[in-house]
């Protein structure tokens, strides 16, 4: 019973636990090669065209359009404003 502990269960436990070890090691490696990447953030100025008043139409919805560049949101006041993405 020994030896068997010994041998073959202490020897899967060692190889589980080096396996494992291992693991922990390369998830910490991707995680700081992750973080240490550079990121390309793309900055879009808005430009405001129009506002003005608008009835019958749910408060805070928005449409874009993405042919035209333009954003169209209503806000809570029902005013609706048009922003042009500026590319």
């Amino acid at each position: 019973m020994t030896s068997f502990i010994k041998t073959v269960l202490m020897q899967e436990i060692i190889e589980n636990a080096c396996k494992f070890g291992e693991s922990i090691k390369m998830s910490r490696q991707m995680q700081s090669w992750y973080q240490g990447r550079p990121v390309l953030k793309h900055v879009f100025p808005l430009v405001e065209e129009f506002r003005y008043n608008a009835l019958g139409v749910p408060p805070k919805s928005i449409h874009v359009m993405s042919d035209l560049g333009r954003i169209i949101y209503l806000d809570s006041e029902t005013k609706l404003n048009q922003f042009d993405i500026a590319s």
